[in-house]
């Protein structure tokens, strides 16, 4: 049995068949990662058994959509908030337009 005495160096890993799908989720030091050729350092990403591997894009994919970590949902959610607060406000604006120019 090997005692972790510093979990600061430890971390998620998935391992990954030939096809490049998440087969198990390990913790371990990240010198021990060369011995697991077959393996992806997980950081902060959520991936989970089955979840596809895109060699090509450094990306993990659960049922054809990115799996993206806590941060990376935030932004893209505070971006589609903005996006739809200025659609919001140009309509109501035009609308304004509109209905000062029929008085």
């Amino acid at each position: 049995m090997y005692a972790v005495e510093n979990h600061n160096l430890v971390q998620n890993y998935a391992l990954l068949d030939e096809n490049n799908i998440v087969t198990n989720i390990i913790w371990m030091a990240d010198e021990n990662a060369p011995e697991f050729p077959n393996c992806k350092c997980l950081g902060s990403i959520p991936a989970a058994v089955g979840d596809q591997y895109n060699l090509n894009e450094n990306k993990f994919y659960r049922d054809g959509v990115e799996v993206k970590t806590a941060e990376q949902k935030a932004i893209d959610d505070a971006t589609e908030l903005e996006q739809s607060l200025a659609e919001t406000v140009e309509s109501v604006y035009q609308e304004d337009i509109t209905d000062l120019g029929e008085e």
